[in-house]
């Protein structure tokens, strides 16, 4: 076979499977959420779903309503540890809103892609999971959770776009841009309030297309 035909030979093939998995993972939409357990994350196909919302949801175990006491005995039975999203003034993170998730490993500790958000009453009252940036460290972004998830829930955050995420979550009730003066990039935010869902797409200010970090943050639904 010539090597141009070749070529697109094996495109085809690519673009043929990524096609049939997202196909496979819309038709296992019309599953039923699961009663008397929660959908886990990474284990489970959050997207093979149909009626389920945040509530249900569990990311490594940690879910929206646990108290801080709860969220950290867990982090010490997965052998991971919060770190304070700024770390100036509580490295321990028992008193911050915001806290990042982080495996135990030596020499250095691996930040997984999680961050925790506390209420005032200590409660975990958000669930963020990010696509670590493009132009982050190698090994940063192979430690990352979302390339553990599967079906259509791995192609959502490591394959996104938009014609997916209308495709698998449907429309958005609202949608926001936001672009900081001076900054390099720009954020668009799609709510889900009834699903208790929100998704951050940040993209360079020079290419708009270009998506540079994607974040999924679990939320109550409303």
């Amino acid at each position: 076979m010539r090597r141009t035909s070749r070529y697109y030979f094996l495109s085809f093939v690519f673009v043929a499977a990524a096609s049939g998995l997202l196909t496979a993972a819309t038709r296992a939409q019309n599953r039923p959420a699961p009663t008397g357990r929660t959908i886990e994350l990474p284990q489970d196909d959050l997207f093979s779903y149909k009626g389920w919302t945040s509530s249900q949801v569990s990311v490594l175990g940690f879910r929206l309503g646990m108290t801080r006491a709860e969220a950290f005995s867990h982090a010490n039975d997965q052998k991971l540890t919060f770190e304070n999203v700024d770390a100036a003034h509580d490295t321990a993170c028992s008193t911050a809103s915001l806290c990042d998730l982080y495996s135990q490993g030596k020499p250095y500790r691996l930040y997984r892609g999680i961050e925790i958000h506390f209420s005032k009453d200590n409660r975990v009252e958000g669930i963020a999971i990010e696509v670590t940036p493009v132009g982050a460290d190698t090994v940063v972004r192979r430690n990352r959770l979302s390339r553990s998830f599967v079906g259509g829930t791995y192609q959502f955050f490591e394959h996104y776009s938009d014609s997916l995420r209308l495709r698998l979550l449907g429309p958005e009730s609202t949608k926001h841009f936001d672009q900081e003066p001076g900054m390099e990039w720009s954020r668009t935010t799609y709510q889900y309030p009834r699903l208790g869902l929100i998704v951050d797409c940040d993209y360079y200010k020079e290419s708009p297309g270009s998506l540079f970090d994607l974040t999924v943050t679990l939320v109550p639904p409303n």
